[in-house]
């Protein structure tokens, strides 16, 4: 398989990848902090809360840097791929209409916001390298059986009527 073509705004999608992934990490880190500060306050007699909070927040931690890696993967990928796009703009509007639109937080709107109108810039980018790769492919079938019909008439293999009939067939097809 050939070079991959760079999609026109990857790279824009790609670095806001990575803010998102910033962000992701600072919210993991204030997980952790919290979860100490918490435990800090916790009485030793409230052994069991103590234990479930420490669950919960680890499993959130962890939710939390799967989505950084997967957000980074994605970024890394929609630079190149039509389908990573689709599942950046999946996300995106899934956060955009439950978490962000709810709490009004303007900066993560905007991130979120600005991937989603990215992603949605490199999917029709995609489609229109795919339009013009097909485009391409059609036009050279249609030399390359010219060139065919060419050489057969002219080993007289082929009668001019057929020539003629055969290269309009062609060309209808194409178009």
């Amino acid at each position: 398989m050939g070079k991959q073509r760079k999609l026109k705004y990857g790279t824009i999608v790609f670095v806001l990848s990575i803010i998102n992934v910033v962000l992701l990490a600072v919210i993991g880190l204030g997980f952790i902090f919290l979860n100490g500060f918490i435990q800090m306050i916790i009485n030793v007699e409230l052994e069991s809360t103590s234990d479930l909070l420490n669950t919960v927040f680890n499993i959130m931690g962890l939710v939390i840097a799967l989505m950084a890696v997967f957000v980074l993967f994605a970024g890394f990928k929609a630079q190149y791929s039509k389908g990573w796009n689709i599942a950046i703009v999946v996300i995106c509007g899934f956060i955009l209409l439950t978490y962000s639109i709810s709490s009004f937080e303007l900066f993560t709107m905007a991130l979120y916001g600005s991937l989603l109108v990215f992603a949605i810039l490199n999917i029709i980018d995609a489609s229109k390298l795919e339009s013009s790769t097909y485009k391409d492919k059609s036009g050279n079938d249609l030399e390359s059986k010219l060139n065919r019909l060419n050489a057969l008439f002219d080993k007289g293999l082929i009668s001019q009527e057929e020539y003629q009939a055969s290269r309009q067939e062609a060309i209808r097809k194409i178009e």
